[in-house]
Parts: structure tokens; sequence; C-alpha cells
């Protein structure tokens, strides 16, 4: 869940959300490495989906 505000107060939600803080900490790219990965996601949007593509079947 993304969200601007949050407030735990019981243990066990307050270990929940360290233990997913660290994973997303620990998957953070920074500097050039951000950019890169920026920039690949607003190439991706130029390009037109591949065929096999499950987003590309309704």
């Amino acid at each position: 869940m993304a969200t601007a505000e949050i407030t735990v107060k019981h243990p066990s939600e307050v270990a929940t959300y360290t233990c997913v803080f660290a994973e997303m900490a620990q998957i953070a790219v920074y500097g050039k490495d951000a950019r890169q990965l920026i920039t690949e996601a607003i190439n991706a949007l130029d390009r037109p989906p591949a065929a096999s593509s499950p987003h590309t079947s309704r």
C-alpha cells in the first residue's frame, strides 16, 4: 500500500512496515542507476507492446 500518511501503533504493524521499508531500501537505486531505470521506463512507453505481452489480450 502506498499512502501519504499512515499511523501504526500495534507492534506487529510496526514490524511489518519495518520489514517492507528494509526490503524497499535494498532494491532502491540512486544517481546514474536511477536515471537509467527512469529512461528505460520512458522509452518503453514509446514502443508498442510485444505481441506475446499479457497486456495486449483483452
